[in-house]
């Protein structure tokens, strides 16, 4: 999907990563393991989206 870093990711929020080209669940899936791993999955929860519509 052409993300360089988690920063980017979480700047995007996971209410329009869902709805980025090549997204999967499986890749969500992977991405929340890592996150839960590093402790880190509240930083995607605490962003749905600021703008989603």
């Amino acid at each position: 999907m052409g993300f360089r870093t988690l920063q980017e990711i979480m700047e995007l929020g996971w209410g329009k990563l869902i709805h980025q080209k090549g997204f999967t669940y499986r890749w969500m899936n992977e991405l929340t393991a890592l996150l839960e791993q590093y402790q880190l999955l509240h930083l995607l929860q605490a962003n749905p989206s600021a703008d989603y519509r």
